[in-house]
This record gives structure tokens, sequence and C-alpha cells, in this order.
């Protein structure tokens, strides 16, 4: 029976943690996160091309590991 509270708490922590991460969006109204949005100057920008790099080495990694499967 004590597991099934300790359950219960659980979920009711995230839900609250949910409900209280979408209340505090409202102060940030000219920002969605996710949305999409212009990047200046991309080739000095360090974070945009690590994340360029990154994302083509998974590509590759993703295609790679489908072919072996295969």
């Amino acid at each position: 029976m004590m597991r099934v509270d300790k359950n219960r708490a659980v979920v009711v922590l995230v839900v609250l943690a949910a409900v209280v991460a979408g209340v505090d969006g409202r102060r940030h109204r000219g920002i969605l996160v996710g949305a999409w949005s212009e990047v200046k100057d991309v080739r000095t920008n360090r974070e945009i091309q690590e994340l360029g790099r990154f994302s083509v080495a998974e590509f590759n990694f993703q295609q790679q590991k489908q072919r072996i499967v295969k």
C-alpha cells in the first residue's frame, strides 16, 4: 500500500512541475521555445557550428547502424 502512495506522489509532483513550467512561460511572450529563429553569422557562431557537426555525425552514425542491421 505504501508503494502506491509513493507512485502517486511522484505523479503529482511531475504534473505540478509541468504546470509550473507552463505558467512561467507567460512572462516571456516574445520567446517561443523550439520555434524557428534566424541565426546571424552562422559561419562564425561556434555553437551553431558544433550543433551542425554533431547533427551530421549522428545522422551518419544512424545510417551506418541501419546498414548493419539490414
